[in-house]
């Protein structure tokens, strides 16, 4: 009986022993498992599934909306002609004359204008500007009559040493045309219907005589700036403003007493 007791006894042992054995490699592979599959988590980390199609389009729509901000503000406009007609008064300007400044010298002008835009940048819209004056009338142009007045004494025991040549001035009214090629204007929106706009042109004018002075010339170059509003309605676009207006012949004649007016002036184009 001891022996068959302690042979069970021992079988038990040995069993015993075999499940300790089993339990403490199935514990040591399961802790293996998680620090291998720890260490590939830190190797390789799982990247969140993130659906950037909105941002994309976001991203997208700013991008376009930048490109078209930037082509509007450095486009060419597409040049298209518009034409109208203005015209300009000038009253008691200053002339000057052989015997001294006078306040008597009106102009009237009266064009047909060309205008098309050709860049649009900062707001800004430039256009270049043709026009044609068949009307252009310059009043009190000075024509002199030399008058020799005899020398008269003062007094009885006074004596003459030459007779005196007195010059009498005559207003004559000059009646001409004139062509404007060069001009630019610049116009900014104040509103949807109202612009700011500023000018500048050059060309020339000619007479039936000789203007301001019988030894200037008949021809001459005339140069104007002009500031104003444009006011835009369904039928076009009415404008207003002041012009400031140089006429000169350059020194093309014997005299050049040059010709500055500011003209009110009104105009319509569409």
């Amino acid at each position: 009986m001891w022996i068959r007791g302690q042979g069970i006894e021992g079988m038990t042992g040995r069993k015993v022993k075999a499940i300790y054995v089993v339990g403490v490699s199935i514990i040591c592979l399961g802790a293996t498992s998680r620090s291998l599959h720890a260490q590939d988590t830190l190797r390789n980390p799982i990247s969140p599934i993130v659906d950037t199609t909105h941002k994309t389009s976001n991203v997208s729509n700013v991008s376009d909306t930048l490109r078209v901000a930037h082509d509007t503000t450095h486009a060419v406009v597409h040049p298209q002609w518009t034409f109208g007609a203005w015209g300009g008064i000038a009253r008691h300007q200053m002339l000057l004359t052989r015997v001294g400044h006078v306040h008597d010298r009106d102009l009237y002008l009266l064009a047909f204008r060309a205008t098309r835009p050709f860049k649009s940048k900062g707001g800004w819209t430039f256009d270049y500007t043709v026009d044609v004056l068949p009307v252009f009338i310059a009043t009190a142009n000075r024509e002199y009559t030399a008058i020799t007045v005899p020398c008269t004494p003062s007094s009885p025991f006074a004596e003459c040493s030459q007779p005196q040549t007195v010059l009498i001035p005559s207003r004559h009214t000059a009646y001409g045309f004139g062509l404007t090629p060069f001009g630019i204007r610049s116009r900014y929106p104040l509103s949807n219907l109202v612009q700011a706009a500023f000018a500048l042109s050059a060309g020339g004018a000619y007479f039936d005589r000789k203007i301001p002075d019988p030894k200037a010339t008949r021809f001459n170059f005339t140069i104007e700036t002009n500031a104003g509003l444009l006011f835009h309605t369904k039928m076009g676009s009415v404008s207003g403003g002041l012009r400031g207006h140089h006429i000169s012949n350059g020194y093309t004649g014997h005299v050049n007493p040059g010709i500055n007016s500011l003209l009110w002036f009104i105009g319509f184009e569409r």
